[in-house]
């Protein structure tokens, strides 16, 4: 399993989703799986974007259109939160799972 599944797989619980819905779904969850793949997976936007079926720009769009809608999301910021600590170092053992 690459690190673009082990990740998907934990932002998946997180969000209480099957990985494989994360990768299919649009909106809110998979903007967040984009930019945790990109911040904490060592995967670049065209990288990204072969995962997810999207060209490397949508990629990119999707990340910017989460970070303006966490500017006035308190929810989100949180639920933001919760999956940065559980992929931040110390947590990594929870990927091997």
């Amino acid at each position: 399993m690459g690190p673009g599944m082990k990740f998907s797989k934990l932002q998946a619980g997180v969000l209480e989703v099957r990985p494989e819905e994360l990768i299919k779904s649009s909106g809110i969850a998979r903007y967040i799986s984009m930019d945790f793949l990109y911040r904490f997976g060592g995967l670049n936007n065209r990288e990204i974007g072969e995962l997810f079926g999207v060209d490397y720009s949508t990629v990119s769009q999707s990340r910017k259109r989460l970070r303006q809608r966490m500017e006035h999301d308190e929810e989100l910021q949180g639920l933001f939160r919760k999956i940065e600590r559980l992929l931040s170092p110390g947590c990594h053992r929870t990927l091997q799972e």
